[in-house]
């Protein structure tokens, strides 16, 4: 079974492979109809993964969570005074949790930034047709 950080980057990157293969429309219609529905999966994606049903947001917090408790207990041993208790091996595991953390939180950050440019592009794309089928009409 997969981490729940595994399953969100391999939502985010598949989602990712399809915008980035997104091929501009030639038309207002069509443009509006790619805008409309990757602004669905989107949101889909945020609130729950397209076909496999994850709540991705709450997925997401839910492994915030369940890390910065490891990490609590972690520290907690740390302070007891056993010396078993203070080895490298859990120092590194202190470590280990930091760092899936940070990446579940770069992840996020870089998948919002990512949607934020393909949305603009694609807004950009829209406003371009816009203007060439008024200018047609003219």
């Amino acid at each position: 079974m997969k981490s729940s950080a595994a399953v969100i980057a391999e939502s985010l990157s598949e989602f990712g492979r399809c915008l980035r293969e997104t091929e501009l429309p030639n038309d207002v219609e069509t443009t509006e109809r790619v805008l409309e529905a990757q602004t669905s999966e989107h949101d889909a994606i945020k609130v729950n993964s397209l076909q496999k049903k994850i709540f991705f947001e709450e997925d997401f917090r839910i492994s915030i969570r369940k890390g910065l408790s490891l990490l609590r207990q972690v520290r907690q041993l740390e302070q007891k005074p056993d010396s078993e208790l203070l080895s490298p091996t859990r120092l590194h595991n202190v470590t280990a949790i930091e760092r899936m953390l940070v990446q579940l939180e770069d992840t996020e950050r870089s998948f919002d930034a990512f949607w934020a440019r393909h949305r603009q592009r694609l807004m950009n794309c829209l406003q371009l047709r816009r203007f060439e089928e008024s200018f047609r009409k003219r």
